[in-house]
C-alpha cells in the first residue's frame, strides 16, 4: 500500500470514528471545499508554534542576545544545518 493510500485510510478511519459520535461534524467537514488552504494555514500555525517553543527553550540571556542582534539565530541555524557545527 502506498503512503498516500495509507494516509487516506487512516483519515477515513478517523472520520468513521467521528461519524459514530456525531454525524453532524462529518456533514460540516464534507461541506467545506477549501481544505487545501485550511491545511496550509494549519501547517503555518504549527511551524510558528515550533519556532515559539524553540525560543521558549532559550535562557533570558540567550534570548536577549538574539533580540539585540548579538546572535544571528538564522545564520547560526544555517551553519548547523549545513554541518559546519559550532561557531
Amino acid at each position: 500500500m502506498s503512503a498516500a493510500a495509507e494516509m487516506q485510510n487512516n483519515i477515513a478511519a478517523q472520520l468513521r470514528g467521528m461519524a459514530r459520535a456525531d454525524i453532524d461534524r462529518i456533514r460540516l467537514i464534507a461541506a467545506v471545499d477549501n481544505w487545501p488552504a485550511m491545511a496550509e494555514a494549519e501547517l503555518d500555525r504549527r511551524r510558528a508554534l515550533e519556532r515559539v517553543q524553540f525560543l521558549q527553550s532559550l535562557t533570558n540571556t540567550e534570548l536577549a542576545a538574539v533580540a539585540l542582534g548579538d546572535i544571528d539565530l538564522a545564520s547560526l541555524a544555517r551553519r548547523v544545518w549545513f554541518g559546519l557545527g559550532s561557531p
